[in-house]
């Protein structure tokens, strides 16, 4: 009988341990300033560790941020006046693909924005709020706000 009481107590501790959740201590927070007037709404790293930030309000001209020293200075990019609001934000294959007020996807091939192609998928004052690829050519947005019950874009 006391060797099962023994062994109901360790297993009991070691269930708990096992199951404790991951606790993330930070030491320091800094809070860095950038000269945008916009809402910022996602932010990205890639392996090469090239920052990405979008921003923009839903009606007003979106923003594309860049950082090349991990996060301490970020600098804005241009974008073609009809990309309103950016959100949805990933990267496949070298590309950067953002999502845009009008249900828009914004493909970016490099890091100037030198080449960058707008497609409206559904003509909708609305936005997709996310993005993500499985291979080339075939990914999904969607949209949940705007929406009576959201919707699943298929590219």
């Amino acid at each position: 009988m006391k060797l099962f009481l023994k062994l109901i107590v360790l297993s009991s501790i070691l269930c708990c341990t096992a199951c404790r959740k991951d606790v993330l201590r930070v030491k320091q927070l800094q809070i860095i300033s950038i000269a945008s007037t916009q809402q910022l709404n996602n932010a990205l790293f890639t392996p090469d560790q090239l920052g990405i930030l979008v921003a923009g309000d839903r009606f007003e001209h979106g923003q594309y941020w860049i950082s090349k020293d991990l996060g301490t200075t970020w600098e804005l990019q241009s974008l073609p006046n009809e990309v309103k609001g950016l959100f949805g934000l990933c990267v496949y294959e070298h590309k950067l693909y953002s999502t845009a007020m009008d249900m828009r996807v914004v493909k970016m091939q490099d890091t100037q924005v030198t080449n960058v192609q707008t497609k409206m998928l559904l003509n909708k004052a609305e936005f997709l709020s996310a993005i993500s690829f499985a291979q080339a050519q075939q990914g999904v947005a969607v949209s949940a706000l705007g929406t009576d019950s959201g919707a699943l874009v298929v590219l």
